[in-house]
């Protein structure tokens, strides 16, 4: 049988604190203790190899049911984890209660069992936990069955079984909504795989379902959610921007209308002010990102991934703004103050790849064009770019710029032909960036300079007629700005 990397990723997935409390577990344990052996060796690996855990413990009785014991490590981590975070998040509080009533049940301690119920059902209402609160009176149902329902009135049974139905219907109400949303992520996120014009007609069909008519249809927390999370979607996919801003500003006035909700589940919060910032960086409303930063940066927690979280969001958003902004002085700071954070265990790899191209982007505005050309040289060398060619074109079309500018034009040629060629073998659209290489190139090529200025605006209205030159402007390289300054010292 293959052996499979799942106990590797898993312990690779976990945090310094769990780690640490996994490793207390298991020392208080009694009898043998190999399947921590089996965890040290396997957290020192960089990549999961069976052959070399074999060698490493080739003298012990357990090696030679691996099989075994890895499975038993892994349902110990597994154990560990529920107990380490039961108090953590609702569901994981509710579902506790639910062992614990069925336990008091088994015991006979009636009263007990009662209080528990009472105060589940309250916690699992506040919390939206529409399916545990069922399960709550399905327990409470079992209590009163014990009893022969003698403790109740007629007309307080009904009422019990009239909850359970409204239930039925709320739960019944948030999956209709959950229908259509993941639906409409899924086309989104796969455009591949169904005709564009059957896409088209199901976003139509989905706000034109009665239950988008009107926010009174969505009863609960969770299918409000849902309903503005369905309408920020689809003002997307119309490329309808301005009504999309409008329906995130509602989603998270939602959100921020049940803090409780946000401390349970701080990272879909998260998520949602930052898709509003990007919004808000294009009109370069710098009051407004200031005041998301500010939300995103009072999220407290003791989670090393929901820190990591908070930090590449929000410094990410702000780098952005401030580079959109022309702030490049303030974003080369920010890059000095967090480039040291960046080999953080907790932060995504990727995220990483993202934080070089910002500082790439912050030192070429301020002319630090050495400086920019080693983050250039650190992005085309990083494992991580298959991820972002769109970012590694960006950063291919630096690094021609700052050949240029630093007077290395005997480099120009083959890395003109070497950056078209990368360009043109992508899959993706790429109008804009062979537009900006045939300008390079005749700018570079350009043997009278008298004749610099008209060239450039001819550069540059070629380029303000194509579709998207705006997000790129923003997300990847803001040519125009780079034109006009180029502009301005011809004048």
């Amino acid at each position: 049988m293959k052996a499979t990397s799942d106990l590797f990723d898993l312990i690779k997935s976990l945090s310094t604190n769990e780690k640490r409390y996994i490793k207390l577990r298991g020392s208080l344990q009694s009898g043998g203790k190999n399947y921590l052996k089996l965890f040290g060796a396997i957290e020192q690996q960089a990549s999961y190899d069976e052959g070399q855990i074999k060698k490493s413990f080739s003298k012990e009785r357990f090696i030679r049911q691996l099989p075994v014991a890895k499975t038993y490590l892994y349902q110990f981590i597994l154990q560990c984890l529920r107990t380490y975070h039961e108090n953590k998040r609702i569901y994981s509080r509710l579902r506790a209660m639910l062992e614990s009533t069925e336990l008091l049940i088994e015991k006979k301690l009636y009263q007990q069992a009662k209080k528990l119920i009472k105060k589940g059902k309250e916690t699992a209402e506040k919390y939206d936990q529409r399916i545990l609160l069922l399960e709550f009176l399905t327990i409470e149902r079992t209590l009163f069955s014990i009893t022969a329902y003698k403790t109740m009135s007629y007309e307080s049974l009904k009422t019990f079984f009239d909850e359970i139905d409204q239930q039925i219907d709320l739960i019944s109400n948030y999956f209709k909504y959950l229908r259509i949303n993941s639906t409409l992520f899924y086309l989104n996120q796969n455009p591949g795989k169904a005709p564009r014009k059957n896409i088209q007609a199901f976003f139509g069909e989905s706000i034109s379902n009665e239950l988008m008519q009107d926010i009174k249809y969505a009863p609960t927390y969770g299918a409000k959610t849902l309903f503005y999370s369905i309408y920020d979607q689809y003002f997307s996919f119309i490329n309808d921007e301005q009504s999309s801003t409008k329906a995130l500003q509602k989603f998270i006035s939602h959100i921020e209308s049940t803090p409780h909700m946000i401390n349970d589940e701080p990272h879909n919060y998260i998520s949602l002010l930052n898709n509003y910032a990007v919004r808000v960086i294009k009109s370069q409303k710098q009051s407004e990102v200031e005041s998301i930063l500010k939300k995103m940066r009072q999220i407290k927690s003791n989670s090393a991934h929901l820190k990591a979280k908070v930090f590449t969001r929000s410094y990410n958003i702000e780098l952005l703004h401030l580079i959109n902004m022309k702030q490049f002085d303030k974003a080369v700071s920010i890059c000095e103050e967090i480039e040291g954070q960046l080999d953080s265990a907790h932060i995504n790899p990727l995220f990483k790849t993202v934080f070089e191209f910002h500082f790439l982007r912050a030192y070429f505005g301020i002319g630090e064009f050495k400086r920019s050309l080693d983050y250039c040289n650190t992005m085309l060398n990083s494992n991580e770019q298959k991820g972002f060619i769109a970012f590694i074109s960006a950063t291919k079309i630096h690094e021609l710029i700052i050949h240029h500018e630093l007077g290395n034009l005997m480099l120009l040629p083959s890395l003109y032909q070497s950056t078209t060629s990368f360009i043109k073998k992508q899959k993706v659209q790429n109008d804009i960036e062979i537009a900006i290489l045939k300008g390079l190139n005749k700018f570079f090529l350009l043997e009278d300079r008298s004749l610099e200025k008209d060239l450039l605006l001819k550069f540059k209205n070629e380029l303000t007629v194509l579709k998207g030159l705006e997000e790129y402007c923003l997300y990847y390289f803001d040519i125009i700005y780079w034109i006009d300054g180029k502009l301005c010292q011809v004048q």
